[in-house]
């Protein structure tokens, strides 16, 4: 897997700090990534987000998300 992790903002919901961080990625990478992964504790179960699949991994801390491509 190829991937970026981010910090999100604590203001912004997880839906907002999911694309922002896509934005971001796709900037500086040039493609859209095609999954990315939460703590638990903000997202209970696999869920989709502006095309993406957002999943929780209880290794990723809050507030945090990794993004990427590949399997």
């Amino acid at each position: 897997m190829i991937g970026m992790l981010w910090l999100g903002e604590s203001r912004l919901s997880l839906e907002e700090n999911v694309q922002k961080a896509a934005d971001y990625y796709i900037q500086k990478y040039g493609r859209r990534p095609a999954w990315c992964f939460a703590n638990p504790k903000e997202v209970a179960g696999e869920t989709r987000v502006g095309g993406m699949t957002v999943k929780p991994m209880v290794t990723i801390l809050p507030r945090h998300l990794w993004l990427g491509v590949g399997s």
